[in-house]
């Protein structure tokens, strides 16, 4: 990070005031950093124009994804002149939901990368929120949501990073994944998201689907599923990015491990859909038909 050390204690004093992840300042550090480099100073000392040639720089799909960063440099302007003694004009206090709104990208794809859904999963007030999207994206799902709201602690393996289910299937999963999970299984408290501020008591520790007052156990397919609409549901408004579901979170997963896994092969798409790698990628992103490798092909043989 530019001036790493004025920014490690600004974050210090940030997180133990507000509700906010760490990872999300930090990651927002880390997204600027080429632009203090380039302009040869730090963010808190960039004019408007500069500020809004980064913000249209970063390709966000969301207002509400630069208005979160925007209250973020403002606070850390605000820290520097009070911590550090400096007096100087702040860009970001400026700055309108108008302006901002111009810097949004209209032209993203409607598939997110996975360097957007990292930087959804920073943005989110609870690491659970962050595993379970982490989750659709590696494929942990099952049919009608059952595997996703069955983890529990005891089916994470962090030595050899694989979830095992009882009935005897492991999958590989991310170090990202493997630690989120670990935190998120203990996460006792869960911060709603609204005007609001409001913070409930979570009683289910070690398991991801955890049970809050006024809810209901997911019990059966229908709530299983429901339940896990329902989030994704609430962390699309937050964010505000149409393009966050279900369906968008699995189709985004499976194109990017198919591109990994082609590259390592060196194979053409249908030679490694056909080998038991290729079988394996498939049934974890649920593709079932008969006909799953034509299809796969028609549809994604030009993304890959």
């Amino acid at each position: 990070m530019y001036n790493k050390e004025m920014k490690e204690g600004f974050v210090q004093d940030y997180i133990r005031s507000r509700v906010v992840q760490k990872t999300s300042v930090y990651g927002l550090f880390r997204k600027i950093q080429t632009y203090e480099e380039n302009f040869n100073k730090d963010v808190c000392a960039f004019t408007k124009d500069e500020a809004l040639q980064m913000y249209k720089s970063l390709g966000s799909r969301s207002v509400y994804t630069l208005l979160n960063n925007n209250v973020i440099l403002k606070a850390y302007c605000a820290w520097q002149k009070h911590y550090n003694g400096l007096d100087f004009k702040v860009a970001y206090e400026e700055l309108t939901i108008e302006d901002l709104r111009l810097c949004v990208n209209e032209k993203a794809s409607k598939l997110l990368s996975r360097e957007e859904i990292i930087e959804i999963e920073e943005q989110l007030l609870n690491v659970t929120d962050s595993a379970i999207i982490e989750c659709l994206f590696e494929g942990i799902a099952g049919p009608s949501m059952r595997d996703i709201t069955s983890l529990s602690r005891d089916m994470l393996d962090k030595e050899n990073k694989c979830l095992v289910f009882p009935d005897g299937r492991v999958f590989d999963i991310s170090e990202n994944l493997c630690e989120l999970l670990d935190e998120a299984f203990d996460e006792d408290t869960y911060v709603c998201y609204g005007e609001t501020l409001r913070v409930k008591k979570l009683t289910g520790i070690g398991k991801l689907f955890k049970e809050r007052d006024n809810t209901y156990a997911a019990d059966s397919d229908d709530r299983r599923f429901r339940t896990v609409y329902r989030k994704i549901q609430v962390i699309r408004d937050y964010v505000g990015i149409k393009e966050l579901t279900m369906k968008g979170l699995a189709t985004a997963g499976f194109l990017h491990y198919l591109k990994i896994y082609l590259k390592e092969s060196e194979l053409s798409l249908k030679e490694f859909l056909q080998t038991d790698r290729g079988e394996r990628l498939m049934d974890r992103y649920g593709y079932e038909s008969a006909y799953r490798i034509d299809n796969i092909i028609h549809r994604y043989g030009k993304l890959v």
